[in-house]
């Protein structure tokens, strides 16, 4: 499991959805090592489609406000090179 910021609100139905990354291109600091990318919650979920899974608040005090953007959430990896999940087929082992 990670924890992630995300880009925008979360409603209890996303959690469980899958979602993808905001920036394509790696983005961030090389002196801190801190990433800036954030789980795109705003405009990318789906039931199974994305490479992470929304599971939780992190129960961050300081980022821990659902309602808005930037909070941080718990996820675990949906989609990987052991296993694809092909929707309505179920998961495939590879």
């Amino acid at each position: 499991m990670f924890a992630t910021g995300v880009d925008g609100a979360v409603t209890a139905a996303s959690y469980g959805l899958t979602a993808s990354m905001t920036q394509a291109v790696p983005a961030g600091s090389t002196l801190s090592g801190q990433s800036s990318k954030q789980l795109n919650v705003a405009a990318n979920t789906s039931a199974t489609a994305n490479q992470f899974r929304l599971l939780r608040s992190a129960e961050d005090v300081e980022n821990e406000d659902i309602a808005v953007a930037n909070s941080t959430q718990i996820v675990c990896q949906n989609l990987n090179q052991y296993m694809q999940n092909t929707g309505t087929a179920g998961i495939t082992w590879q």
